[in-house]
């Protein structure tokens, strides 16, 4: 099954098995705790993103299910005057083999290349 037939049903209890192949406690907890829910107050960084220095080059895919964080992390560092590139292109979180999606995949014209063609700083 492809990343895209997963996609598809995400929203179904069982995106899990065609994704992975098995149960994923990760995405059951996605599937049945919304993003506010105090379930995952341990893990939200919302309140320390404004503080990060260091430039900050993000890869998010329309099909990503930590799309909107990435989003919303990305419009808190830009109102932080903080340097920060997103880049969202037609892929999930995922390529099907389960590893993250690799440089290669994402775009032949990096954030950088771009940048140095409409002769600016790629920050």
């Amino acid at each position: 099954m492809t990343d895209t037939a997963a996609v598809e049903i995400l929203a179904d209890a069982d995106a899990d098995l065609p994704a992975f192949g098995h149960r994923s406690d990760y995405i059951q907890a996605i599937l049945t705790h919304d993003v506010d829910d105090q379930y995952w107050t341990g893990l939200d960084h919302r309140d320390r993103v404004a503080d990060v220095t260091v430039p900050v080059s993000s890869i998010g895919g329309w099909y990503d299910i930590c799309l909107p964080g990435q989003i919303r992390d990305f419009t808190t560092l830009q109102a932080a005057g903080r340097p920060a590139r997103l880049s969202i292109g037609p892929w999930t979180h995922t390529s099907v083999d389960n590893t993250v999606i690799r440089a290669r995949q994402s775009s032949s014209v990096s954030p950088t290349h771009a940048a140095h063609s409409r002769r600016s700083a790629p920050w």
